[in-house]
């Protein structure tokens, strides 16, 4: 992918000049794209955020939203591109807030995270057709760069590099952009959006579980996401049985999305067994947990950046056990099994063992 990304840019820079010759008018053909992110009429509990938003966008170009799945990045974004798009000749405001962008182009990378397809998609909301691969990104490049430009972009988390995006907008290109991280570059402000009291809070995330379930993709991986956070705050107001389900939900999408041994299945399974445990359904929660820490030494074998995910497996399934009043020498193979079915080597696991319990 890497390797494809170069080759974007080393196309960008080749072709850029033949493109804008190509459009001397100006390369939108059609009336300008206005991408506004559906469910913008229903707003929960952000109102101070949704002011340091404007107040930001007053005072810089480029703006990251960051704040984890469900917290309701998209809505208070959906918000505030209505509220840009209603302010025009608005007197009291200043100049730079009294004009609405000419254009709004966006990008989900959560949908699909590849440079092509943000390029491709990029273009096509320009109405521009190309015949020749090659000018695809400098005809993105073109387009972004245009005055009264606004980019937004869901899912930033999702690039390798986000210096490779900004390559495509000019300086005065309007950014904004969401991400479950938080990102430093120079630039580029930032506002977090933090957890909304409990009471508070469920509204927001019921809200961001409908608004991606009228999207007519029920295996949309944000809604996977949504339902976890929605679980995950029931849990934390003791209506485990409305959380299971929901749980069950999520677990039932990202299996359908990626297959059975992806490590998102792997999280989904751990959130699931968390709560079974917290209700004293142990029994039903270790399979959950073992197959959970399968995937995850699957993957550790691959991304050795794992070993958090597996240490943590290995406290869950162990805990779990305990729980069920399972003495070591009956539960401790049971584990040093799934290492094996792993395939991971001994001495790999004596290491990963001493790490959570101490002991060779």
């Amino acid at each position: 992918m890497k390797d494809y990304n170069a080759l974007i840019f080393a196309w960008l820079e080749e072709f850029e000049a033949q493109v804008a010759q190509m459009f001397p008018q100006g390369i939108i053909q059609n009336a300008p794209p206005i991408n506004i992110p559906k469910g913008a009429p229903k707003f929960f509990g952000r109102d101070h955020d949704l002011t340091a938003l404007h107040q930001l966008y007053a005072e810089h170009h480029h703006i990251a939203i960051s704040g984890c799945g469900g917290i309701g990045k998209t809505a208070l974004c959906a918000q505030f591109l209505t509220d840009l798009m209603l302010v025009a000749g608005v007197e009291e405001l200043p100049p730079e807030l009294n004009k609405p962008p000419r254009a709004i182009f966006a990008h989900d990378f959560h949908q699909n995270p590849s440079l092509l397809a943000f390029i491709t998609g990029i273009r096509e909301q320009a109405g521009i057709t190309s015949r020749d691969v090659r000018h695809e990104p400098a005809l993105c490049a073109m387009a972004l760069r245009q005055p009264g430009t606004l980019l937004y972009i869901e899912g930033a988390e999702q690039l390798d590099n986000l210096a490779d995006l900004l390559r495509f907008i000019a300086p005065d290109t309007r950014l904004i952009l969401t991400t479950r991280d938080p990102i430093q570059i120079e630039g580029l402000a930032e506002l977090r959006l933090l957890p909304l009291e409990l009471a508070d809070a469920e509204p927001v995330y019921r809200h961001a579980v409908e608004i991606l379930e009228q999207t007519g993709n029920p295996n949309h991986p944000g809604l996977a996401t949504a339902l976890s956070s929605l679980a995950g705050l029931l849990c934390a107001m003791n209506r485990h049985a409305e959380a299971e389900t929901l749980y069950r939900r999520a677990l039932a999408i990202q299996e359908q999305i990626w297959g059975p041994h992806d490590p998102d299945v792997a999280t989904a399974l751990n959130n699931l067994a968390r709560l079974l445990t917290a209700i004293n359904r142990h029994a039903e929660a270790e399979p959950m947990f073992r197959r959970a820490l399968l995937i995850n030494l699957q993957s550790y074998e691959i991304i050795p950046d794992f070993i958090q995910l597996v240490q943590f497996g290995v406290q869950n399934y162990a805990s779990n056990c305990r729980e069920m009043g399972l003495a070591e020498d009956v539960w401790m193979p049971r584990l040093i099994g799934i290492f094996r079915e792993a395939d991971v080597a001994e001495e790999k696991v004596k290491e990963i063992l001493a790490s959570v319990f101490g002991k060779s």
